[in-house]
């Protein structure tokens, strides 16, 4: 009988040993994970802040009109990634408040590989974020970006820098060519006199090609 209980005291023990490490063992990976989680999706405080101000800094210095920051240009379906969108105005506006009005638009121009389309419908060059500058007032029969800043007013003379959210749900996994399009109002008024009258080409003002490698997982 003290042979039993002996036994069963130190299997009590063990078990709770095991116990102890499991659940640390766990905690430990759980924040890694999510650590890692955090820092290859999410732009966040200070580091938003920084990447903002360095953008700004490089567009007045002399940079591109138009900009964007992403951590990595790969992202897995139905997952959020989170990046920066700077635009420089090098004009002058006509209305009072120094203002000129700008659209922003984003394209899915084609998928690289064989027999692929940027929508499982069959789709290419077809407006995936902002506003389609085939008609500015159509709602977009695609949408990859769930936050961007379609339309603004900049000063004269500004820069700025907005945070973005992209987000993938009815693409196939492949590579894409991507075109990212500002557009402004042609008679360089705010966005509360924007005429938009004219072709997408005679309105564009400055564009920006990228690749978006689109995973399973």
């Amino acid at each position: 009988m003290k042979f039993n209980r002996k036994a069963a005291l130190e299997i009590s023990i063990t078990a709770i040993v095991v116990m102890i490490i499991a659940i640390v063992v766990l905690t430990l990976v759980g924040g890694f994970i999510k650590s890692k989680f955090t820092q290859a999706q999410g732009i966040v405080g200070g580091q938003l802040t920084s990447i903002q101000n360095q953008l700004i800094d490089d567009m007045t210095k002399g940079g591109d009109l138009l900009t964007l920051y992403m951590q990595e240009n790969k992202l897995a379906v139905g997952t959020p990634q989170d990046f920066v969108v700077g635009y420089h105005n090098t004009l002058k506006s006509v209305s009072d408040n120094d203002k000129i009005c700008f659209i922003l638009e984003v394209r899915c121009i084609k998928a690289f590989g064989e027999n692929n389309h940027c929508t499982r419908q069959g789709g290419d060059d077809i407006a995936v974020g902002g506003k389609d500058s085939q008609n500015f007032n159509n709602p977009l029969q695609t949408s990859w970006f769930p936050r961007l800043n379609s339309k603004f007013d900049l000063k004269s003379y500004e820069s700025k820098a907005d945070p973005a959210t992209i987000q993938i749900r009815d693409a196939t996994p492949d590579t894409y060519s991507m075109e990212m399009n500002l557009y402004k109002d042609p008679g360089n008024a705010d966005c509360n006199h924007a005429q938009w009258s004219g072709t997408p080409r005679d309105m564009l003002y400055a564009s920006k090609s990228f690749t978006l490698t689109v995973t399973s997982t």
